[in-house]
């Protein structure tokens, strides 16, 4: 370790004119005293997909390389828990793979459920959808949701 004007720095490599800033991540260059965050890079972005007036279906976060999405709702408000259950898990799968990810690396998941009644119904389909051995973190909560046809609605985190 050497100081330098720059602060404390870390040999990086083994070369004297290249080091790390202490607790920062920077790398900086004694060559040509230039400092550079490798952190800044193209990994460093957010992608917004499906973006209306209010939200997007799904953000894209480079840098964590996780997908959060939405919570979903069906299609078809009409249907009973499974039928809308089922369209949330295949618009869940539809936007995984879109993001180039899918459930095998779901992180967290919020269940709302207006009617806590539906509850077994909705795990009959939710556990063998479930990639096994892949179960993520999960709430489920009673809640009332945008529209009264509503019966379930999911949001998801996964890792890219």
């Amino acid at each position: 370790m050497k100081r330098t004007l720059r602060g404390v720095m870390t040999k990086c490599g083994g070369d004297d004119r290249i080091g790390r800033r202490a607790g920062t991540g920077f790398v900086y260059n004694a060559s040509n005293d230039s400092i550079h965050n490798p952190r800044q890079d193209s990994i460093m972005t957010i992608d917004r997909r499906h973006v209306g007036k209010r939200l997007a279906q799904m953000v894209i976060h480079g840098a964590s390389q996780t997908v959060y999405l939405a919570g979903q709702v069906a299609d078809d408000a009409t249907a009973d828990i499974s039928g809308q259950t089922k369209q949330i898990l295949a618009q869940i799968d539809h936007l995984l793979g879109e993001a180039g990810t899918d459930k095998s690396k779901l992180l967290s998941c919020t269940i709302f459920l207006p009617d806590m009644a539906d509850f077994a119904a909705m795990n009959a389909l939710w556990e063998p959808w479930l990639a096994p051995g892949h179960a993520p973190a999960r709430a489920t909560v009673g809640a009332a949701l945008a529209a009264p046809g509503y019966r379930i609605e999911i949001q998801v985190i996964a890792a890219l």
